[in-house]
């Protein structure tokens, strides 16, 4: 998806999500029942920018509100492609899947056996590293904002 494309849909979902006289966030989760549309979009606003986005929001102008959304950094990096290319693309490798491996990781952390946790462990570890590596140009990259954070305290 595109990030124009994102953008217009967002606004549809975010006029579903206000009072149409006042032109503002609703104060309350619309009804599944009664609001059938606005508790879609509401919910599908918090599956992108996480549960209790739009709770945050209430009774402030939806037109702030499509502007702060629009401009979030992690949706406009993921939807902003690279070089020059149409979409961005997000590359999932391809392997072996162990069955009792892949079942286990379905549990908690805790529940996991060791072998297994340390594949997790490592996983996050590269991630962690990647996405640091692509935050280097915003604020420091992901321990510059620790060490602000920190400060802040």
């Amino acid at each position: 998806m595109k990030l124009e494309d994102w953008g217009q849909e967002l606004k549809v979902l975010v006029d579903e999500c206000s009072t149409h006289e006042e032109k503002t966030i609703y104060a309350r989760i619309p009804d599944e029942q009664g609001q059938a549309d606005a508790a879609a979009a509401w919910a599908k606003i918090d599956q992108v920018y996480g549960r209790g986005t739009m709770e945050r929001f209430h009774g402030r102008p939806k037109e702030g509100v499509y502007q702060r959304l629009l401009q979030d950094r992690r949706v406009t990096n993921l939807l902003t492609p690279k070089d020059g290319q149409t979409y961005n693309a997000i590359l999932v490798e391809e392997g072996q899947i162990k069955v009792d491996q892949a079942t286990s990781l379905l549990g908690g952390f805790s529940q996991m056996k060791t072998r297994s946790r340390r594949t997790v462990k490592k996983w996050a570890k590269s991630f962690l590293r990647r996405s640091s590596r692509s935050e280097k140009g915003e604020q420091g990259g992901a321990r510059g904002r620790r060490k602000e954070q920190g400060r802040r305290r």
